[in-house]
């Protein structure tokens, strides 16, 4: 599933029952206390065939029926919030779960308004300023808007407080776990420590996408582990007398860490957050993170994935630095070449051989160079200037780019960092 600021995720096809099943969660109890149900609409369908490297759309693969397939579908949720005496119920503010921040979980198809996304937990119901771990924003037919605490809900709409709150409650939490499937990484069952450090977290965050790269729960099949699971996995090592103690260590032992260089990687990107426009929900989320000291497992995924927006936003950067980037390809098919590039960013893959990585280089004349490869660390930092020796493996466009792949790439020099 995705990590989407709509109300759009994007699943594989084998997870279709699973939504039904969790779609039919929500329903139980919305027909419980006569609320509208949830239901979702499969709004668009992709084929991706698996091209020796990574996924791509099957109009691209000349034989796709030979190769490895899977059905991609966007599924829109649709919903109603409770509407009771001319009032929708269109969201919930989390007052409680980050200290000094407001985390904001809204109803599909509905909006909270920016006025609210750092709102005090007041009731402009009873107007009592008071502690509330969580208010209830609410829409009437006249589009006017109202914050109002649990305990007031009675009052408000003359109904039974306790039933509405539940529904609130599970309603919420199910979108919200819907979206960054939160939901079924916390129905393992496994022990995880209620806070963390959210330095510490973006710090071992950095550590693993050094060495195996970034990849999104969205982007993770069913047998794929998304990099927020490894940074879990590291924070939770297990009891040294337990038999798995030994595997943790070993992948512990696997991981690039840089103490120093990590550490500054983490406060740069918090830095960052703090200084973007707080447009969407995603942004306001992790600022409203970025100012505690620690998180819970609820926002795990989310604070992780802070580190790969940072990390395409200096891509970007770089590349505004460069010139324009130029649509063509670099060289000829098998020649070996030495030449001077900047690194641009890191990703990678996991196969059954393990994880292939990617490094992706810009020339100083703007040709786009990509170099796939496994085992090893981690070969050159993003935004380093190097001399590399390669041979050209191949011309190939990738998303209407042409794109020049190298293989057997040798750093001749590390001239300097941009």
């Amino acid at each position: 599933m995705t990590d989407q600021l709509d109300n759009i995720i994007t699943i594989d096809s084998q997870y279709l029952v699973r939504l039904e099943a969790e779609i039919e969660k929500l329903n139980r109890r919305a027909r419980k206390i006569s609320v509208p149900e949830v239901s979702f609409n499969i709004v668009g369908t992709t084929l991706q065939c698996w091209d020796e490297e990574r996924w791509v759309d099957a109009d691209q693969f000349a034989d796709s029926h030979l190769v490895p397939n899977r059905t991609l579908h966007e599924v829109e949720i649709v919903g109603e919030g409770p509407k009771l005496e001319g009032w929708t119920f269109i969201g919930r503010l989390d007052h409680a779960s980050i200290e000094g921040g407001v985390i904001v979980n809204t109803v599909p198809g509905e909006s909270i308004p920016e006025q609210f996304w750092d709102a005090a937990p007041d009731c402009q119901h009873c107007d009592q300023q008071r502690y509330r771990k969580d208010t209830f924003i609410f829409r009437s037919d006249d589009d006017e808007f109202k914050q109002v605490g649990r305990s007031c809900l009675k009052d408000f709409f003359g109904h039974d407080p306790m039933k509405i709150a539940r529904w609130i409650e599970f309603l919420s939490r199910h979108i919200a776990e819907l979206k960054d499937e939160d939901y079924f990484s916390e129905k393992s069952g496994k022990s995880l420590p209620k806070e963390y450090d959210i330095v510490g977290v973006l710090e071992t965050t950095v550590a693993v996408v050094r060495t195996i790269g970034w990849l999104s729960k969205s982007a993770a099949s069913e047998d794929e582990t998304p990099t927020s699971y490894h940074v879990s996995y590291l924070l939770n090592p297990p009891s040294p007398a337990r038999k798995d103690y030994r595997f943790w260590r070993e992948f512990k032992d696997s991981v690039q860490f840089d103490k120093e260089a990590d550490h500054a990687e983490a406060l740069a990107a918090i830095e960052w957050i703090k200084e973007q426009q707080s447009n969407n929900e995603y942004i306001h989320n992790l600022q409203a993170i970025s100012g505690s000291a620690t998180i819970t497992w609820r926002h795990f995924g989310l604070w992780c994935s802070l580190i790969s927006a940072y990390q395409r936003s200096q891509e970007t950067l770089i590349l505004q630095k460069r010139q324009q980037k130029l649509n063509e390809y670099f060289g000829t098919e098998g020649e070996r070449v030495e030449v001077e590039v900047t690194c641009t960013g890191h990703s990678s893959y996991e196969t059954d051989f393990g994880y292939t990585k990617i490094h992706k280089f810009l020339t100083e004349a703007g040709h786009s160079l990509v170099w796939h490869y496994t085992g090893g660390c981690t070969k050159v930092e993003q935004g380093t200037k190097v001399v590399i020796r390669a041979r050209i493996k191949r011309h190939k466009e990738y998303k209407e780019w042409k794109q020049t792949t190298l293989s057997r790439v040798f750093v001749v020099e590390v001239l300097n960092t941009i």
